[in-house]
């Protein structure tokens, strides 16, 4: 009976969670940052070991900062690795690994809305709603439109 009391407590909490969960613009930078973890597993990895060089380092180190570049600011190159093959599924929504689609809007609207589903529960994507600092459904049209600020921010942090 107390668990059930504290664990209720936590419920402001496991909203938040939930809501951070359904947030497509985070699903989506976590899908952009993967490509560059395999350049710091490297770099850990090797930092771990126990008779690493400091010019072993340093050379890893630049080696990150190339793939860095090459993965999200080289204008030839970026976002074109074939390691984003994940994050482009999103785009046609293509992908096995994806658990989303389109289905109508509840509204009655004639836009069609993003969803996850688990099993046989459908759970509404959302998208920040700016104008009025809150959430919203994901609808089809502003899709393309957060992919492009996702890739913005990858830009803005060079």
């Amino acid at each position: 009976m107390e668990k059930m009391h504290v664990d209720a407590s936590r419920n402001d909490t496991t909203i938040e969670n939930l809501n951070l969960f359904y947030d497509l613009e985070l699903i989506l930078r976590l899908h952009a940052i993967l490509p560059f973890l395999n350049s710091m597993h490297t770099l850990i990895k090797l930092t771990q070991s126990h008779d690493v060089f400091i010019c072993d380092f340093i050379d890893m180190v630049k080696v990150c900062l190339l793939d860095l570049y090459n993965l999200y600011f080289d204008p030839c190159t970026k976002f074109d690795d074939p390691t984003f093959d994940e994050f482009k599924a999103f785009e046609p929504l293509t992908s096995k690994n994806l658990l989303m689609s389109w289905c109508e809007y509840l509204s009655g609207e004639e836009v069609d809305c993003l969803i996850i589903e688990f099993f046989s529960a459908k759970f509404f994507v959302n998208q920040h709603c700016l104008t009025i600092g809150a959430l919203k459904p994901m609808l089809k049209p502003n899709f393309p439109l957060v992919m492009a600020h996702v890739k913005l921010r990858y830009e803005d942090f060079a």
